[in-house]
């Protein structure tokens, strides 16, 4: 009986699981509030700043990719009414297996990661280039 409640549970969660993660559009996160298209540039810079290679801009959007350390880093920034939002594709490889003396079964498995301290750290930039930017007009 305990068997049979287990495969139950864990068939119930690969369901939800596989539910889950063909969702038809990746939503969204704030990156800021109350900006306008000034602030487009900053993005650019701060980009620039953490060493992220910059793969597309437009009038409302800046895209960038960075790899560093086991990530694969893929970040959206654009201008949507009065904020910016960010989507981000990022996947981080993880070490998954048993490793011992005797044998290594180890392997590298990709999962989904969001980089929140790397996000910090480009809004911190963004901030600062935009203050920059008005002290000197």
């Amino acid at each position: 009986m305990k068997q049979k409640l287990r495969s139950l549970f864990l068939l119930s969660c690969l369901t939800l699981a596989s539910a889950l993660s063909y969702a038809a559009e990746p939503i969204p996160s704030v990156f800021l509030n109350n900006v306008d298209e000034s602030y487009l540039p900053a993005v650019k810079k701060a980009f620039i700043n953490r060493e992220w290679a910059i793969t597309a801009t437009s009038d409302s959007m800046v895209k960038g990719e960075l790899n560093h350390r086991k990530i694969e880093a893929r970040l959206s920034i654009y201008l949507k009414g009065d904020q910016l939002l960010y989507l981000c594709d990022c996947q981080k490889y993880r070490s998954v297996g048993t490793s011992s003396a005797m044998s290594s079964l180890m392997e590298e498995k990709k999962v989904d990661y969001v980089p929140k301290g790397w996000i910090g750290n480009l809004k911190k930039d963004t901030l600062r280039f935009v203050k920059m930017a008005k002290i000197n007009q």
